[in-house]
């Protein structure tokens, strides 16, 4: 592993824990002899007791979405980056998709964009080679890569399930290149991604479509690579954001087709050539 220092940070809302935990300690955080962090957000079914399958960890953070919406945490963070305050509204009346562009009920990008200035902050105090940040229930069926794997200076990602855009659910970049991954907000606050988006017609805007144009105005190389992991739960009825969970005829629980089933013929085909 040539001694490289590994941060493992899990974001968002708190979920899988039970099914996914421990295979995240396994395959990845033990794996690679990573330092977990967690950054969770404070929601209905959040329940402290879950941390526990993740493992010890360095760093615990939970926060709360602004209430009752961002503005003011959006106007708060103009003034801290020197940015006119309110000019980022014009953002709202972009064409959307599942991104629910209003600040009163935050969608997907608003909250995770808003999470990862968080993880920033709460990271960059340290000296880590290599960052990998993931939501709480991915489900791993094998080890993860060799950190050496990667190249510097660049964004790694899964291939599938990308919805037009970048699938960001697992993202992995060394230290050179965190403020271009993580800061992404502030090319909300100062028009920066409206300019962009108004500039190539985009007609709709999803996470994955916000994440990838963000990567584009901040120059990041991307790359990316076949996956070991897919969205689980707990259970069939455990709560969900989009799309209902399935359960595989041999009793796996899944989120979406798409990478579940990817993942499954990958493993399928590692055990064939071996």
């Amino acid at each position: 592993m040539d001694n490289k220092k590994v941060c493992v940070c899990i974001e968002g809302e708190l979920r899988g824990a039970k099914r996914c935990g421990e295979n995240i300690r396994k395959y990845l955080i033990d794996h690679l002899n990573a330092d977990l962090f967690l950054c969770i957000q404070n929601y209905k079914y959040y329940d402290e007791n879950d941390l526990k399958y993740y493992g010890d960890y360095k760093e615990f953070m939970i926060y709360s979405n602004p209430e009752p919406n961002f503005k003011n945490i959006f106007n708060d963070l103009c003034k801290i980056y020197n940015f006119e305050e309110n000019k980022w509204q014009p953002t709202f009346t972009l064409p959307n998709d599942n991104f629910k562009l209003g600040y009163d009920k935050p969608g997907t990008c608003i909250r995770r964009m808003y999470n990862r200035y968080l993880i920033y902050h709460m990271l960059k105090k340290y000296n880590y080679d290599w960052f990998i940040i993931l939501r709480s229930d991915l489900y791993f069926v094998d080890y993860f890569y060799d950190i050496n794997y990667f190249n510097t200076g660049e964004l790694a990602l899964a291939k599938v399930a990308n919805w037009g855009g970048l699938n960001n659910n697992l993202i992995i970049f060394d230290k050179s290149i965190i403020d271009n991954i993580l800061l992404y907000i502030t090319n909300f606050l100062n028009l920066s991604f409206f300019n962009h988006i108004k500039q190539s017609k985009k007609k709709k805007i999803n996470e994955e479509i916000f994440f990838m144009n963000n990567m584009i105005i901040n120059n990041v190389k991307t790359r990316l690579i076949d996956h070991m992991w897919y969205i689980s739960a707990d259970s069939p009825t455990a709560y969900t954001t989009w799309n209902k969970i399935k359960v595989a005829p041999n009793g796996d629980i899944y989120k979406y087709e798409q990478d579940y089933k990817t993942v499954k013929k990958l493993s399928s085909d590692i055990v064939h050539k071996l």
